[in-house]
């Protein structure tokens, strides 16, 4: 045990003579180098971004032996350096300045050291900084916007505490380039405008050296109740959906007041609009003589196009006329139906009326629904091309009672009867369409070649005893068209055709000729149960042309199964022509009399 004690001490005795040795070394080291004295370090710096650069100022302490200044940074692997002599003038601290430019865009940590003539150097003060570059990265001011006929609504959302202003750039209505600046505070804008907008974005913080622009973009459109009036079909345009610009522009209101109480443009973001606007769906009210809307729509086709409205009459002498691009039409009388609250179309409730037909160009039309007297409530107005309604169905035939009447008036199904239940069959879809002289105000349904047309026979078969009608057009001569098609199959000659010289008949062929490119209403009577030959006779215009007896209607031939073919020939003897109304008479045969009064086809 001892000698373990003895042994302890003697280790202790030589760990104190090594630790005494280092500190000499340590002490001497010092002796021999002198203090260490750090300069003093940069302090106060502010910071002023720019693109592709910064500037920094900062202050140096009074420190006379502070030399030079450094900044240090890196861009990826690439460190950098900029050196800044310091000149003192005067004692004390003072400001230095520096500018660094060609900086990409990025993040940054900028280091500054001071240095003094012998060599020793201060601690870093860092500062991080963004650099600007690209400003594809900055956004825009969001907005929820409303094109309407002749302009947009803006409604800003609030700005970025940076945002100075938005800078909007189009074409106005008269042609000619325009600039708007948007400034923070502004909540809604109206631009009057074709085309659309470009949007520019522009920020600047307060220490930033540059003012930042936002990559110009196209303002998105966030809801469209511009209206485009379609070539084919009918297009509505609503009647609160007015033109933009207030009073004397869009609009005109006998007071400034809103009495419906429907804020329905507030809504959209124009302030305080007057039009008396009620109800859900919303309608325009309180009408008085000399006000106005207007609407700017765009058109697709050239043409005259029928206008209606969609409304209801309270008052007793309520009148209205439409301004198209500064033309007015007649003024219009409306019938009261004593109700507030009770909407029709109008012209199509009464259709004894005087309707206006309106001229429109195709592009940009400005339409005014001026009120020459007030009494009623509109929602909506409608328009559709002339050249493409087909006509009301003729009361002269209504008057016989046939047992089918196709008139084509229903727009959205043309195989709908207007007498009758049974829709006729086209294996092509068919559209309306003008004839071929569109001046002279015909319509019609364009039958193409290849569209095989089928008529449901609305009564038992055979059929032997009925009249057909048809409204037809022929655009060319020297082809066959086909009008009867008996044939279940459709798989032997047709029964009634138009030759190639526009005369009548099957065999046998009419003296009287069908005039191309006008509207003839062609009649057939058949009796197949009579004894002897079968009774087949032809009318063109009302006037009796062929009675077949040459013995190529054989009996039975024309007798009607429980379907038969209109416009439809086995071997392709039935060029395109136009219809305007096809009827049938079930075991019936109508006399001269009766067919004379028919007439021809008006349109």
């Amino acid at each position: 045990m001892k000698r373990i004690f003895k042994y302890l001490i003697a280790a202790i005795g030589f760990c104190a003579t090594v630790s005494c040795e280092d500190m000499n070394s340590l002490h001497q080291e010092y002796l021999d180098r002198g203090e260490l004295i750090y300069p003093g370090k940069v302090d106060s710096i502010n910071i002023y971004p720019g693109i592709e650069k910064v500037k920094f100022e900062w202050e140096v302490k009074a420190d006379p032996r502070i030399s030079k200044v450094e900044i240090h940074w890196s861009e990826g692997v690439e460190a950098k350096k900029r050196e800044y002599p310091v000149i003192r003038t005067e004692d004390g601290s003072f400001i230095m300045s520096a500018l660094i430019d060609s900086i990409p865009e990025g993040s940054y940590n900028f280091e500054f050291i001071t240095w003094d003539d012998a060599g020793n150097r201060s601690l870093a003060s860092t500062r991080a900084v963004d650099i600007y570059g690209n400003s594809g990265y900055l956004a825009h001011r969001l907005a929820k916007t409303t094109r309407l006929g002749n302009g947009t609504l803006i409604a800003w959302q609030p700005a970025d505490s940076s945002m100075v202003r938005v800078e909007l750039s189009y074409t106005d209505l008269d042609g000619l380039q325009q600039q708007t600046t948007v400034l923070p505070e502004e909540k809604n804008t109206i631009v009057l405008h074709q085309g659309e907008i470009q949007m520019v974005t522009v920020y600047k913080k307060p220490l930033d050296l540059d003012t930042l622009r936002a990559t110009a973009k196209t303002l998105p459109v966030s809801t469209s109740l511009a209206k485009t009036i379609v070539k084919e079909g009918t297009s509505i345009i609503t009647a609160v959906d007015f033109d933009l610009g207030g009073e004397g522009v869009a609009y005109h209101d006998s007071d400034s007041s809103n009495e419906g109480n429907n804020d329905y443009r507030g809504a959209l973001g124009e302030e305080n609009c007057p039009v008396d606007i009620q109800n859900t769906p919303p309608n325009v009210g309180w009408s008085n003589a000399g006000e106005w809307l207007q609407y700017t729509v765009t058109v697709e086709e050239e043409g005259d196009y029928l206008a209606d409205l969609n409304l209801s009459v309270g008052g007793g002498s309520a009148q209205y006329s439409l301004i198209v691009n500064g033309v007015k039409t007649d003024v219009y009388n409306l019938i009261s139906n004593s109700n507030w609250d009770s909407y029709r179309w109008y012209h199509q409730t009464n259709p004894a009326e005087p309707q206006p037909e309106i001229h429109l160009l195709k592009g940009v039309n400005v339409i005014r629904l001026y009120m020459d007297n007030g009494g009623f409530n509109l929602r909506s107005i409608s328009l559709i091309n002339a050249l493409y309604v087909i006509v009301s169905p003729d009361n002269r035939v209504s008057s016989l009672a046939p047992a089918l009447y196709y008139g084509f008036t229903n727009a959205t199904d043309l195989s709908l009867p207007f007498a009758g239940s049974a829709p006729l069959e086209f294996s092509e879809q068919v559209m309306a369409k003008p004839a071929l002289n569109p001046g002279d105000g015909k319509k019609a349904v364009q039958i193409t070649k290849t569209n095989k047309v089928k008529v449901q026979n609305p009564v038992s078969s055979p059929l032997n005893r009925y009249t057909l009608m048809w409204d037809i057009n022929i655009p060319v001569g020297g082809e066959y068209y086909t009008l009867l098609q008996t044939s279940l199959t459709n798989s032997s000659d047709a029964n009634l055709f138009i030759n190639r010289n526009r005369q009548l008949g099957r065999g046998d062929y009419s003296g009287a000729l069908v005039e191309l490119n006008e509207w003839h209403r062609i009649v057939l009577v058949v009796d197949d149960a009579a004894s002897g030959s079968t009774v087949y006779k032809v009318y063109l215009n009302g006037q009796h042309v062929l009675t077949n007896n040459s013995g190529s209607i054989k009996n039975g031939a024309v007798s009607l199964k429980e379907h038969f073919w209109i416009f439809t020939d086995e071997d392709g003897e039935d060029n395109e022509l136009y219809c305007a109304g096809f009827a049938m008479w079930a075991n019936k045969m109508l006399t001269d009399t009766e067919i004379a009064a028919l007439g021809k086809t008006v349109l």
